[in-house]
């Protein structure tokens, strides 16, 4: 695993941070290991056999800056996709009702 301004890579797959949806093959989760929300979408990706790479974001919102790149915002948990219309999904019912729809 690597580290990055206090994100920690969790896939071998990526070699940096991620900001756009342009830079990713699969589905991207920008999240905190300790979060529920992100709990919550990790086991719907992993119940739905989704292959998926994973950055935890820092504990401190005032390190997202990366996160706050991609949405405006510092909260996680934050999910990209190539294969959706939209650029990043924010919003945890959003995303398990994408990842329900598109991946089951």
């Amino acid at each position: 695993m690597q580290s990055s301004g206090g994100f920690e890579i969790r896939s071998d797959n990526l070699n940096g941070l991620v900001t756009s949806v342009d830079e990713i093959e699969r589905p991207l989760l920008y999240d905190r290991e300790d979060c529920v929300y992100s709990t919550r979408v990790r086991v719907a990706l992993e119940n739905n056999n989704v292959e998926y790479d994973e950055i935890w974001a820092p504990e401190d919102h005032e390190e997202r800056d990366v996160v706050e790149e991609i949405t405006g915002q510092r909260a996680v948990p934050v999910m990209l996709d190539p294969e959706a219309d939209t650029e990043y999904f924010t919003d945890t019912e959003t995303m398990l009702n994408y990842i329900e729809e598109t991946y089951s």
